[in-house]
C-alpha cells in the first residue's frame, strides 16, 4: 500500500501486539508494516515484563544502528529541553509541533528506519502523527503537477551546526527522489529555510511556491494518522516514504514526555 489517507487504516494496518520473539516480530515489522502495508507500525511491547529490553531486542535484528549526531551517539533522548527553532535549536529539544517531516534530512545518508520507544508521555498533547509521502506526491502530481519539477531538484538541508572543520554547512539534496523507481521523500521545513539563509540563497519564487504548497498538503487533515504512544509502546517508520511529528506537547511536574530514538540502517 503504502499510500494512504488517514481514514483508510484500520486498526491491523498499523497496530502490532508483539506476543513473540524478537527475531520473529522483526520479520512481522519489516515484511507487514515498513516495506508495504502502511510503511509504519505501532508495537505494544507490554506483554513483557521488561518492555524497553525486549524493544532492544527487536531493534537488533531491524539493522545496524548508525550515529545520530557528530558525538557518534547510537541513542538519542527526546524530551523537552527548552529548544526553539526559530533559534536553531534542534527538534528533538524542543515540544514545538510543526508538520511530519522525515529524520536526519541534512545527511547526505538518510536512515531507513526510525523508532520511538515511550517511556512517558505528556499529560496534554504529543500525538504522534504520521504522512505518507507518496500519497502526498501524487496529491502534488493530480493537483498542482508543476510543482514537482521544482520538488525534486536541489535544497539546502541545515546541518545545525554538527560539522566538522571545512565542511559545509549544509548539505544539497531534492525533496523527492527515485531511486531504483522507488520514491524517496527528505523534508524538514525549518532545516531547509535556514539551509537557504546559510547559504544567503533565498528560495526562488519557484521553490518558495512548491514549499508552500507542499507543506499545505502535507498539513491536511484527512493525510495525517495520529496516535498517542503509551509507555512500553513503541513507532517503527520506514523513513524514506513516511514522515512523521507531532503536536504540541505540555509536561508537568509529574508527567514528563520521554521517548528514545534510534536511526537503523537496513541490512
Amino acid at each position: 500500500m503504502l499510500s494512504w489517507k488517514a481514514k483508510n487504516l484500520r486498526t491491523e494496518d498499523v497496530f502490532l501486539k508483539v506476543e513473540s520473539c524478537p527475531e520473529s516480530t522483526c520479520y512481522k515489522i519489516k515484511q507487514n508494516f515498513l516495506n508495504t502495508n502502511a510503511g509504519f507500525v505501532i508495537c505494544d511491547f507490554n506483554n513483557f515484563s521488561d518492555p524497553y529490553d525486549f524493544f532492544l531486542k527487536t531493534c537488533e535484528h531491524l539493522g545496524q544502528k548508525i550515529p545520530q549526531n557528530i558525538n557518534k551517539d547510537l541513542i538519542v533522548i527526546v524530551e523537552d529541553k527548552g529548544d526553539t527553532l526559530e533559534n536553531s535549536g534542534r527538534y528533538h529539544k524542543s515540544n514545538a509541533a510543526g508538520i511530519a517531516h522525515t529524520d536526519c534530512p541534512q545527511w547526505a545518508e538518510v536512515p531507513k528506519y526510525m523508532t520511538l520507544f515511550c517511556v512517558n508521555n505528556s499529560p496534554t498533547g504529543g500525538e504522534s502523527k504520521f504522512v505518507s509521502a507518496i500519497e502526498v506526491y501524487n496529491v502534488i502530481k493530480k493537483e498542482k503537477p508543476q510543482y514537482l519539477e521544482t520538488l525534486c531538484s536541489d535544497f539546502y538541508f541545515d546541518k545545525r551546526g554538527e560539522i566538522i572543520e571545512g565542511e559545509s554547512p549544509v548539505t544539497t539534496a531534492p525533496i523527492f527522489s527515485f531511486d531504483k523507481g522507488r520514491l524517496n521523500f527528505r523534508f524538514l521545513d525549518t532545516y531547509i529555510e535556514s539551509g537557504h539563509a546559510l547559504k544567503n540563497s533565498p528560495l526562488t519564487k519557484e521553490q518558495l511556491s512548491a514549499f508552500n504548497y507542499l507543506k499545505s498538503v502535507m498539513s491536511r487533515e484527512d493525510l495525517n494518522y495520529l496516535f498517542k504512544l503509551k509507555p512500553g509502546q513503541a513507532v517503527f517508520c520506514n523513513n524514506l516514504c513516511v514522515a512523521h511529528g507531532r503536536k504540541k506537547f505540555y509536561d508537568s511536574p509529574e508527567s514528563k514526555r520521554r521517548m528514545i530514538r534510534f536511526w537503523i540502517k537496513d541490512e
